[in-house]
């Protein structure tokens, strides 16, 4: 019976009732935002471990058509009889001799350093490149690579 009493009297709103419903309404609302909060954070967590996973291909890909592009400068440079004696640093002597001997466009050997700095800032741990740099990069290797093979081509 006493409880079918209390039961009636926080039914009907007694001032109890109410304080558990705004206290249970509280929690809930805290609860709520917590939740958001983590949901929030795991998304940034989730985008960045796919854009880190997307950079790391990105570099990859620069890498392999950076050493395609020593391989072919080199032959140019062959090409032209300008050879190096240090292997570590051929392309970029042959670069330079290419655009000194006007074999190459100027601006295809300011391309090139562009490329070689940003090359060499991610190689020594300088900069963490962004994937838009990666893809400008990679655009700007492209130019270079094609023109560089168009002159091996050309008799």
């Amino acid at each position: 019976m006493k409880q079918e009493k209390r039961f009636l009297q926080n039914k009907q709103g007694t001032g109890r009732t109410s304080e558990v419903v705004e206290k249970d309404n509280k929690r809930r609302a805290s609860l709520d935002e917590q939740i958001s909060e983590i949901s929030f954070e795991l998304d940034e967590i989730r985008t960045k471990m796919l854009s880190d996973k997307k950079t790391e291909k990105s570099i990859g890909k620069f890498y392999i058509k950076w050493a395609l592009l020593e391989r072919e400068i080199v032959k140019l440079g062959e090409k032209h009889n300008i050879t190096t004696i240090s292997i570590q640093f051929s392309s970029g002597i042959v670069m330079r001799k290419l655009s000194e001997g006007r074999i190459i466009e100027s601006e295809i050997y300011s391309n090139y350093q562009s490329i070689r700095r940003f090359r060499n800032n991610i190689a020594h741990g300088l900069t963490t490149p962004t994937n838009k740099e990666l893809e400008t990069n990679l655009v700007s290797l492209d130019v270079v690579l094609t023109k560089i093979q168009d002159l091996i081509l050309i008799k």
